[in-house]
């Protein structure tokens, strides 16, 4: 949805995302904390904090949004909060030109990335973007289906690339499958104990 505000005689165009998809994480992290701390607000407050929170429209531009614009606003925002994430698991994703893997085998995954997913699902909403640096990761060579992908690395600019370009249509199904699955193991590794045999002199 494009919302038109005019500031004296020049005109600016925003965007407004259709759906919960098109969030990049970060946005998506903040709508998710936003949505718990508005639960008692009024709706008309609950809708402008909400647009503030999903598009560049600056906070004191809301506020002198004529009541038609508001009107067609509300309507778009309430179906918005009403769409799902797409759950499809994509093993391929590509960001400004390069193609990223997802992390095939994760029973297989490098004892590094094991301890920084470790680290960063302790505070999944501060790390999400952190955490899919290390499950997605640059793809060396692919043939049809089948990819090969970079070696783990620590990487700071893409975990800044990921929170600032990766959608909720990219990654939610993978986040869902990984968090169903890895969780499950890295608590059971965290549980395990090593058992020492004694032996008798």
């Amino acid at each position: 949805m494009k919302v038109r505000l005019l500031k004296g005689k020049k005109k600016y165009i925003y965007e407004i995302p259709k759906d919960i998809n098109e969030l990049n994480i970060s946005r998506y992290v903040r709508l998710k904390k936003l949505t718990e701390e508005i639960e008692k607000d009024t709706e008309i407050n609950k809708v402008l904090k909400v647009l503030n929170c999903i598009s560049n429209i600056p906070k004191k531009e809301i506020y002198n949004l004529d009541l038609e614009s508001l009107g067609k606003i509300i309507v778009h925002i309430n179906k918005f909060l009403s769409t799902t994430p797409n759950t499809e698991v994509n093993e391929i994703i590509e960001i400004e030109g390069v193609k990223y893997g997802l992390q095939p085998e994760l029973e297989n995954m490098d004892l590094g990335a094991f301890v920084d997913l470790e680290t960063y699902i302790k505070d999944v909403d501060e790390n999400i973007h952190k955490i899919f640096s290390v499950l997605y990761r640059p793809v060396k060579k692919q043939e049809g289906k089948k990819y090969i992908i970079e070696e783990y690395e620590p990487n700071k600019e893409r975990q800044d690339l990921f929170r600032k370009k990766l959608t909720i249509q990219d990654i939610y199904g993978a986040w869902v499958f990984f968090y169903n699955l890895d969780k499950k193991r890295i608590d059971t590794l965290n549980k395990s104990s090593v058992k020492v045999k004694k032996y008798k002199n």
